[in-house]
């Protein structure tokens, strides 16, 4: 068993307890190199971007995906590469929206170079159903004028809108026409859950869309792969909460959890997408409860899209 996640989670239990805990850890990041943008993130993030902009445009239809399109991204991080890739493709206003503004001048300088230069390789083509020239140029000019404008005027210039807080309680000028996240409704506690659903519910408007990609295995496993991806269920509740820490919290919730709170928030799964895990992966894996009552298969599944039209 390995101990490299056993230090990364001692070490975020140590750092949510602290004081602007999310700044502390931006810090510990850039001195241990994760905060930089490796290739592979960069074409990652690409990729989930062109995956919910085909969903707006196949459950939406293809009219919606013109200029002007409004996007809310709900846990836009450090790195605003999902909301610029939105910008190419057209989007007039993407609301990023996390509990805390993360990013500042320098990381949103990276993010844009990134996107330029994946657009002037034709790889950003390669991930997105459209990309618009006179977009790209707009990244370029806002690029150029970083350093003299500042990180506020150059988002507000490419349409991208800071909302640090509680989503819950946000209150746009007009209905996103797409709500999407990456990666993010795995850290939120359930009862939180069901109610952001409900608020981009009452957000939205007939034929909006909302596309999320949820991440279900153990995230410590991107630390440390000498652990599988199934290694915190093997964990009881109240050893998992030991464990677990405020500053990256995991639900551990599996498939048909994240179904049943869509239900209890009113919202329809349109279309649900699993990805890679299957029931022998669990060989060996001591189950905790309630995950060893449950379908291996649903156990097992490591990721999913869960689409949906209001």
């Amino acid at each position: 068993m390995g101990t490299k996640w056993v230090l990364k989670a001692t070490v975020q239990k140590a750092v949510s307890l602290m004081p602007r805990s999310q700044r502390l850890n931006r810090r510990l990041q850039q001195l241990g190199g994760r905060l930089a943008l490796g290739e592979a993130t960069v074409r990652q993030r690409l990729g989930w971007a062109g995956h919910h902009l085909r969903t707006f445009s196949e459950l939406g239809g293809a009219e919606r995906l013109t200029p002007g399109f409004r996007v809310l991204e709900l846990g836009s991080g450090w790195h605003p590469l999902v909301p610029l890739a939105m910008v190419t493709a057209g989007a007039g206003e993407v609301l990023m929206c996390d509990l805390e503004d993360l990013s500042d001048e320098e990381l949103l300088a990276e993010s844009i170079d990134h996107v330029i230069a994946s657009a002037d390789s034709g790889e950003l083509a390669e991930h997105l159903p459209v990309v618009l020239a006179d977009r790209v140029d707009m990244l370029r000019d806002a690029r150029s004028s970083l350093a003299s404008t500042g990180r506020d005027a150059t988002l507000g210039e490419l349409g991208l809108v800071l909302c640090p807080g509680d989503v819950r309680r946000l209150a746009p000028d007009a209905p996103p026409d797409l709500f999407v996240s990456n990666t993010v409704l795995e850290h939120i506690d359930p009862p939180v859950l069901v109610g952001i659903l409900e608020a981009f519910s009452a957000m939205s408007v007939p034929g909006s869309v909302m596309s999320h990609l949820i991440d279900t295995c153990d995230h410590y496993l991107y630390v440390d792969d000498s652990i599988s991806a199934y290694n915190f269920l093997r964990f009881s509740e109240r050893q998992w909460r030991l464990i677990d820490n405020g500053l990256q919290p995991m639900n551990r919730l599996r498939i048909p959890q994240f179904r049943e709170l869509y239900e209890a928030a009113g919202v329809p799964v349109t279309r649900e997408q699993r990805l890679t895990g299957e029931p022998g992966d669990l060989r060996g894996v001591p189950l905790a409860p309630p995950f060893d009552t449950m379908d291996p298969a649903d156990v097992a599944c490591l990721a999913a899209w869960f689409d949906t039209v209001f």
